[in-house]
């Protein structure tokens, strides 16, 4: 089995990343594989900002549309 395993804390030396290591190495042992995905490995910012949002403009989009969707004063 393929295992996903999200991981949460900053600090190495503490009891969460133990239980991860031990985690890791019982999956490992039972043959399964495990990606571990440390969230502050990656630098992952849970805040989700106006720049975050989907950009669903493209060339097709009529000019009057877009005036009336203000951009210029959203960003």
């Amino acid at each position: 089995m393929k295992i996903l395993t999200v991981y949460a804390n900053p600090n190495p030396n503490s009891f969460c990343h133990a239980i991860l290591q031990q985690f890791t190495r019982g999956l490992k042992d039972s043959g399964h594989t495990n990606e571990v995905l440390d969230l502050y490995a990656i630098r992952f910012d849970p805040v989700l900002r106006s720049g975050d949002d989907p950009n669903w403009i493209d060339e097709n989009v009529p000019g009057d549309i877009l005036d009336r969707m203000n951009l210029k004063q959203r960003y």
